[in-house]
C-alpha cells in the first residue's frame, strides 16, 4: 500500500471512474514549515505522477499535504475565498474545520511555499514496475527507526543498476578463478545452490507483489501460491531422484535446469508490461492460476538443481551427510538473502523487471562457474 494506490496505473483507473467534473483527493504526511529532501522528493513524485494523468492538479501544504485532481480543467480553485463562498452557498456545516483555518492553510504564502518545494525536488514517475512510492516510503520509515536501511537504499539507488552489475560481475570473476583451480569443484556446486535459493526467492517476492498489485488482494491466496511453489520443488527433486544420474549426465542436467531458470526470469522480466495488462489476468481464477503456475515452474527447477548438485557433490567424493548439510545451509542463506535483499533493496530501487534481469544474470554466472569447474 506504500505504492499501489499512488501509481500512474491506479490514477488512470480512478480517472476512468470519475465524472468529467469529479474530484479525486488523497493526503500524504508533510510538514507546516520545513521538509527533509527525501520527503520533498516523495511528495514531488506523487504530484508529478498525478499530473501525468489529470490535467487539473493542486497541492495544498500542511501537516498533511492534500492532493486534489480533476479530469476537467477549471474545476479546482486555489482561492480560499472561493472555497468559503461555495461552502456557505451550499449550506455545508463543518465541525472541525473553521474559516480561519482554511484561510491560513490556503494563504498565498503557503501555496507559494508548496510550489517552490515541489519545483526544486527531483520527483520520479511512480508506476507498478517502478515503485518509487515503495522506495521513498521505506527510506522515510527507516529514518525513524535507524539509519542503516535508508542510507543503503539511497546509496544503491544513486549507484545505479549498471554499477550493481559491475560489482557482482567482479565477485563472480573472483569465484570463477577459484573454481578453475583443481580440487575446488565443490565450490561451484555450492554456488549454484546459493544462487538458485537467492534468485528464486527474489522471483517469489516479485510474484507476490505483482499478484497484490494486479488482483488487489494477497493474503487469502498466499497459501495457494506457496503450495504451488513447494509442490513444484518437491516434484523437481522427485523427478531427478527417480533417474539414475551421475557424473556427466548430472552435470548436463544441472546446466539445463540453471539455464531454464535464466530463461524463465528473462522471459518474465521482458513480458511484465504486457502481462500486467493481459485481460485474462483479471478474469475469474485466471490470475491465481497463472501466478501459481509461474511459482510451480520456478519450484520445479529449484528442486531439480538442489537434487542434481547433491548428486554431483557425492560424485566428487563428498559424503552424503556432509554434502546435504552444506547444500541445505547455502540454500537457506541464499533464500534469506534473496527474500530480504530483493524485497527491501532491489525491487524498491530498480523495480520488479530489473530484479528479474539481475536474477537471470546471477544464474548465468552459476552456469559459467559450473562449466569452468568441470574435469578437464
Amino acid at each position: 500500500m506504500l505504492n499501489r494506490f499512488y501509481t500512474k496505473e491506479f490514477f488512470q483507473e480512478v480517472k476512468a471512474r470519475l465524472s468529467p467534473n469529479g474530484i479525486f483527493s488523497f493526503g500524504l504526511t508533510g510538514s507546516e514549515t520545513s521538509l527533509s529532501p527525501t520527503r520533498a522528493r516523495y511528495l514531488a513524485t506523487a504530484a508529478d505522477t498525478l499530473r501525468q494523468v489529470f490535467p487539473e492538479v493542486i497541492v495544498l501544504p500542511g501537516l498533511n499535504w492534500r492532493f486534489l485532481a480533476s479530469p476537467q480543467p477549471g474545476s479546482l480553485s486555489h482561492d480560499p475565498d472561493v472555497w468559503l463562498s461555495r461552502r456557505q452557498s451550499r449550506g455545508i456545516e463543518l465541525f472541525y474545520v473553521r474559516d480561519y483555518y482554511v484561510k491560513a492553510n490556503l494563504s498565498p504564502g503557503h501555496q507559494a511555499y508548496a510550489r517552490q518545494v515541489l519545483a526544486k525536488a527531483r520527483g520520479d514517475l511512480n508506476t507498478d514496475l517502478k515503485p518509487q512510492g515503495l522506495f521513498y516510503g521505506l527510506v522515510l520509515t527507516g529514518s525513524e527507526t535507524g539509519e542503516v536501511l535508508p542510507r543503503l537504499l539511497l546509496w544503491l539507488k544513486d549507484t545505479g543498476i549498471r554499477n550493481t552489475y559491475i560489482v557482482l560481475g567482479i565477485l563472480a570473476l573472483a569465484l570463477l578463478a577459484i573454481s578453475y583451480r583443481r580440487g575446488t569443484r565443490q565450490i561451484s556446486n555450492l554456488y549454484s545452490v546459493f544462487i538458485m535459493g537467492l534468485t528464486v526467492m527474489g522471483l517469489e517476492m516479485v510474484i507476490l507483489i505483482l499478484f497484490q498489485t494486479t488482483l488487489g488482494s494477497l493474503y487469502g491466496q498466499l497459501g495457494l501460491l506457496l503450495a504451488g511453489f513447494m509442490a513444484g520443488m518437491a516434484g523437481g527433486a522427485y523427478l531427478i531422484g527417480s533417474q539414475d544420474l551421475s557424473g556427466q549426465a548430472a552435470q548436463k542436467f544441472s546446466l539445463l535446469c540453471q539455464g531454464a531458470l535464466v530463461l524463465l526470469m528473462l522471459i518474465l522480466g521482458v513480458s511484465l508490461p504486457w502481462l500486467l495488462h493481459w485481460p485474462y489476468l483479471m478474469a475469474e481464477g485466471w490470475g491465481e492460476l497463472i501466478f501459481t503456475a509461474i511459482l510451480a515452474g520456478a519450484g520445479l527447477l529449484s528442486g531439480g538443481i538442489f537434487a542434481l548438485q547433491a548428486e554431483l557433490l557425492q560424485f566428487h567424493g563428498s559424503a552424503l551427510a556432509l554434502s546435504a548439510g552444506w547444500l541445505y545451509a547455502v540454500d537457506l542463506i541464499g533464500a534469506t538473502s534473496g527474500t530480504l535483499g530483493m524485497s527491501l533493496l532491489l525491487i524498491p530501487c530498480f523495480g520488479p523487471a530489473q530484479t528479474l534481469f539481475l536474477g537471470a544474470a546471477l544464474n548465468a554466472s552459476a552456469i559459467i562457474i559450473l562449466l569452468a569447474a568441470r574435469p578437464r
